[in-house]
């Protein structure tokens, strides 16, 4: 685009778009930028019209993000922060490089494994002198998030939390089932919902969020399949182990099926998990007092933009 032609396009338009993105509500959005409602409603038409997408769809009450929109705050959220940065250099009240004390994030236990190197290497890098905390989600971190113990967790969405907690849903996942390599179902080419439930299932527990039944086995139930579940842990290292050393099966998303090492198979299913019940989604869950705060509103750019980094790697 030449100089001239971006000349002619209104910037805070951007900022209007991810503030959307994160909101998913124009009053919101509206009270976050300090403008009218009708303001951010106009910002948003016009944004339609430049670039030529719906942004957001209204379906039962919800402010959906469609997958362009999606694509768009991606690209343009490491570009906000690195302008955000550029104003916080010429200020004394706030530098990452020379701060020293603690962050703490806690992440859902297969979330960690998956992705908990990615949110230190992206919070190290841009807090180098900070101790940086990096913990699994358990029961007791939406305590911990509300008493401001923990500045950022990172769960499934939608969980059972306080309405006191933020959320802000980043990207959708999606399931698969994983076997050791050498499991009677891992050289069929197609699975089939009767295959699984010839074997028992490894379950992740996920505090917040296990209470109700593994994806599996709502789809099981759905189907008036049995499932036998031999062991359910929050242990990710205990539950591949019992993969290795058995004819298990363990229901995974996305994420952690790309971090597995090559000593496990995963089944190519004649069904999709995702169809069943509610879509899943990876979110940042965080107080209101987070971001009232340069440092909050730092930690917090830090983490997205490292999820942000999954996607755009196509690791997520």
């Amino acid at each position: 685009m030449h100089e001239k032609t971006l000349l002619t396009k209104d910037l805070n338009l951007l900022l209007l778009l991810s503030t959307l993105h994160e909101e998913r509500s124009t009053a919101s959005a509206a009270e976050r930028l300090f403008v009218t409602q009708s303001a951010v409603s106009k910002g948003l038409k016009k944004l339609r019209e430049q670039l030529n997408d719906p942004l957001f769809v209204r379906t039962r009450g919800s402010f959906v993000p469609t997958e362009r929109c999606d694509e768009l705050v991606g690209k343009i959220t490491p570009i906000l922060d690195d302008i955000k940065n550029v104003y916080i250099g010429t200020s004394d009240q706030f530098s990452r490089s020379e701060y020293s004390g603690e962050i703490c994030v806690a992440i859902n236990t297969t979330m960690n494994f998956a992705f908990g190197d990615e949110v230190y290497r992206q919070l190290h890098g841009d807090f180098p002198d900070a101790t940086i905390r990096i913990m699994n989600w358990s029961d007791s971190t939406e305590q911990r998030l509300l008493n401001n113990k923990i500045q950022i967790g990172i769960n499934y969405y939608p969980i059972d939390v306080s309405k006191d907690l933020n959320s802000d849903v980043m990207f959708q996942e999606q399931f698969h089932l994983i076997t050791r390599k050498s499991h009677p179902l891992s050289d069929k080419k197609l699975v089939s919902l009767n295959d699984v439930t010839q074997h028992p299932f490894v379950v992740s527990v996920i505090p917040n969020y296990s209470a109700q039944k593994s994806k599996i086995e709502y789809v099981l139930n759905k189907m008036k399949l049995k499932s036998k579940i031999v062991l359910r842990s929050d242990n990710v290292n205990l539950c591949l182990d019992v993969l290795n050393q058995s004819d298990a099966i363990m229901p995974i998303h996305s994420l952690f099926k790309n971090k597995v090492s090559s000593d496990y198979s995963i089944l190519d299913t004649d069904f999709d998990m995702d169809i069943y019940g509610k879509s899943m989604y990876v979110a940042l869950f965080y107080t209101s007092q987070l971001t009232t705060t340069q440092l909050g509103t730092e930690v917090f750019g830090s983490v997205k933009k490292a999820l942000y980094k999954l996607r755009t790697n196509g690791i997520a």
